[in-house]
């Protein structure tokens, strides 16, 4: 039998598989900058881990800081933003938990990360449901969000329950798609001067789906990123101050706010 000879490749086909080896290359290279950027940075162990004034507890669905010894009578529920590695809100958690608050961090249904799918929006906020029914009717909770967290916030805000006594949004344009004006709900939005992301102006442009006395503050040279411990993020703008200092302040505003519901 005779050997077969290959046929010459066009030069086309080999400009065409190219141009792909090169996009795919482009599009793996991107993946992981997008991985990295939102994965926990700069999140020492130990703030995960329980000492003698924090007890930190793991679950399939939630991370829990509860303050040891005696707490004061209001939680705080927190959902991160899309993406974001939740670890990144466990340096604020912690803060929060050793001023006395049991703090709920909500993973989030894909990947446990991110709520695509209006199926996974649901079971985010049932999530959220579920801790409200273990700790029972007398509980008092303060829910809060960074980002895209807020749509899902605004979403349990919105159905009305009766646990939730204070709604503190930070870096984010939400609620957009419910109307919270006559929601009798004390409302916090945590606005970052330098955040591109959810900027001041794209923020205050749905300032009307909100009550009207709801409390807006503004942290000077604050961005979005650091709101939480996570990589830089696209569209955001640098920082005029630290992310520890920043965080100082966040954490002062969620514990006054929440030290408010406790005087209720």
């Amino acid at each position: 039998m005779g050997s077969t000879k290959a046929l010459p490749e066009k030069p086309g086909s080999t400009i065409h598989r190219r141009i792909r080896q090169v996009w795919l290359t482009f599009g793996t290279l991107a993946s992981v900058a997008l991985v990295w950027s939102f994965q926990a940075h700069g999140v020492a162990r130990s703030v995960l881990e329980t000492d003698s004034a924090v007890r930190v507890t793991r679950h399939e669905d939630h991370i829990e800081f509860a303050p040891l010894g005696e707490g004061k009578q209001a939680n705080l529920l927190f959902f991160p933003g899309g993406m974001v590695q939740i670890e990144a809100y466990a340096p604020m958690a912690r803060a929060i938990a050793e001023a006395g608050f049991r703090v709920v961090l909500i993973k989030l249904p894909f990947l446990g990360r991110h709520a695509p799918s209006d199926e996974d929006k649901a079971e985010a906020v049932q999530r959220a449901i579920r801790q409200f029914q273990i700790a029972g009717t007398d509980t008092r909770w303060v829910v809060a969000a960074h980002s895209f967290g807020g749509v899902l916030a605004s979403r349990l805000a919105a159905e009305r329950h009766d646990a939730i006594r204070s709604l503190v949004l930070i870096g984010t344009t939400h609620p957009r798609d419910v109307d919270l004006s006559t929601a009798n709900l004390p409302v916090l939005k945590i606005l970052g001067t330098r955040d591109g992301v959810a900027s001041p102006a794209r923020t205050r442009e749905n300032a009307a789906r909100l009550p009207a006395d709801t409390r807006w503050v503004e942290i000077e040279g604050a961005n979005h990123a650091q709101f939480g411990y996570y990589g830089p993020q696209l569209g955001d703008s640098r920082a005029t101050i630290t992310r520890e200092e920043q965080q100082r302040r966040l954490v002062e505003l969620i514990v006054s706010e929440m030290d408010r519901v406790v005087q209720l």
